[in-house]
């Protein structure tokens, strides 16, 4: 079954929550240990920035957030591309994901974000500010 298929149906099954370890980021991890992370984070990139699902795209990122996959050039592109979604699900998903990697190039990537929604800026400015330390 394809990494995409296999990881709809663990949100299907249970919605992805905060503190609560889902299954899908045993599917992702295994996923990265499979001897193509290359490939494998191709595809995640692809999911989680897919504004056409918005639902799974954030659920994904959520996952991959709890995890350090790829480089922090690789996290900082998601996290870009993850932003620039007009779907405010996904940004707030890509914002906790950055929240959890705190990679200078993360925050460079946050710090860059002009974000619209008052709630979402002032999450983003508490995630700088408890990095900043």
């Amino acid at each position: 079954m394809p990494l995409e298929a296999k990881l709809q149906s663990a949100f299907d099954a249970e919605p992805v929550e905060d503190g609560v370890i889902h299954s899908a980021e045993h599917i992702i991890e295994q996923a990265l240990l499979s001897g193509d992370s290359q490939r494998v984070c191709g595809w995640l990139a692809q999911m989680s920035t897919n504004s056409e699902r918005p639902v799974f795209a954030a659920s994904v990122l959520r996952c991959i957030g709890r995890q350090t996959p790829g480089t922090a050039t690789w996290r900082a592109e998601v996290l870009r591309e993850s932003l620039a979604s007009r779907d405010v699900e996904i940004r707030d998903a890509a914002v906790q994901a950055a929240e959890q990697w705190g990679d200078s190039e993360v925050k460079n990537v946050l710090r860059g974000h002009s974000e619209a929604i008052s709630w979402l800026r002032d999450y983003i400015d508490d995630v700088l500010g408890s990095h900043e330390s």
